[in-house]
């Protein structure tokens, strides 16, 4: 499996760079018209957003180890606070009808000062370029990944609630500083794509030349309801140190109901002090139903997770890595207006040791929470 991967993030790598180039060279080559010229009623206009998740949340049970790669593992039992998980402002210009500009800003209770301020640091910043192909546009900048930003969480669609398996653990972040082509194969956009090259450090500053490639394939079927997406990404350091995503995601959704199945492994290589290669691996089933339209919906997600499917009994990792995890959450979602939502909810996250001496048994992390999401959109 491990050379497996190898061979398909090297494929990947070749591929992505050389189809990126072709990107770049069609995006200098291009009819100017395109990008110079508008209709005769267009004119520049701005475009201002928000996103806040709070939470008032009361940890139920926990244990003292305080280690994990999911939150409030590090969080002491009987605690509890109010918490902003997310609070974000952005702005859009549209320069011309196929050129844009998105800025964001956010801050979290994870990022504070010496003092306990919170800090804004930057999510969004990014270059817009429409019609650069045919049912396509090239983004330059930070911007989204094609990671889960596309498919998995519009369709999880309670990032308010708890973020994809694949960011909740790790696995993949949601924005990086790159070069992204997006779009679809035809106009009826029943099949798209999305490839991109990044620095593979999120919102932080890059460290090394070291790159990141992304590509995503998906379709839509059934009236765009059925989703399905095959994903893959390739990150490499220059310290032999590497990284290899394979994931795939199904998933449906329409006024009513909504659920979607996700599969993620990766290959994590010499990213230990021992030299040896880790492979987590995980799976997310969701899903999410309207109780009175335009009111009150249900939502309910079981995870399972393993940090090292190639665990070996003596070997010493980090502590994380001793677990297989489930993730269980489930709530409520009142919305007395369609920006606002009231959402009371359980979340739980459980663990079994894997080692067949010195296995400890942990208590599963278990909060009650209610979340408070607004988006400040029209």
């Amino acid at each position: 499996m491990t050379n497996f991967l190898i061979i398909a993030g090297k494929f990947i790598h070749r591929t992505l760079a050389a189809t990126m180039i072709i990107a770049i060279l069609q995006f200098i080559s291009s009819d100017s018209r395109l990008f110079a010229q508008n209709k005769d009623d267009f004119k520049p206009s701005w475009e201002f957003g928000g996103t806040v998740f709070l939470d008032y949340f009361y940890k139920i049970n926990g244990d003292t180890i305080y280690s994990g790669t999911a939150d409030y593992a590090k969080t002491e039992k009987d605690f509890q606070a109010f918490s902003f998980r997310r609070v974000i402002f952005g702005a859009r210009y549209n320069f011309a009808e196929n050129i844009s500009a998105n800025t964001a800003i956010e801050a979290n209770d994870l990022l504070t000062s010496t003092s306990g301020d919170r800090l804004f640091f930057v999510k969004f910043a990014n270059a817009e370029f429409r019609k650069i192909f045919k049912y396509s546009k090239l983004l330059a900048g930070l911007s989204s990944t094609p990671t889960y930003s596309i498919n998995a969480e519009p369709v999880w669609g309670y990032r308010s609630i708890e973020k994809t398996i694949t960011d909740m653990r790790g696995l993949g972040a949601s924005t990086d500083l790159g070069v992204m082509l997006t779009g679809n194969f035809s106009k009826d956009e029943m099949f798209g794509y999305s490839l991109m090259i990044g620095n593979g450090r999120g919102t932080k500053i890059a460290t090394n030349k070291g790159k990141k490639f992304y590509g995503s394939l998906f379709g839509r079927f059934a009236g765009k309801k059925l989703i399905t997406e095959i994903y893959s990404d390739y990150f490499f350091e220059p310290t032999d140190k590497s990284k290899i995503t394979l994931k795939g995601f199904v998933g449906y959704t329409d006024e009513s109901f909504a659920a979607g199945v996700e599969v993620i492994k990766q290959q994590q290589m010499n990213y230990y002090k021992d030299t040896a290669d880790i492979s987590p691996f995980g799976v997310s089933v969701f899903a999410s139903a309207v109780l009175t339209k335009g009111k009150l919906k249900a939502f309910a997600r079981y995870d399972f997770f393993d940090n090292d499917t190639d665990f070996e009994q003596g070997r010493s990792y980090a502590i994380q890595n001793y677990f297989k995890e489930n993730f269980i959450t489930l709530g409520i979602d009142y919305m007395p207006i369609k920006q606002l939502h009231i959402m009371p909810n359980i979340w739980i996250n459980t663990y079994t040791d894997k080692r067949t001496t010195g296995a400890i048994e942990r208590k599963p992390d278990v909060v009650g929470r209610v979340t408070m999401a607004y988006f400040l959109v029209p």
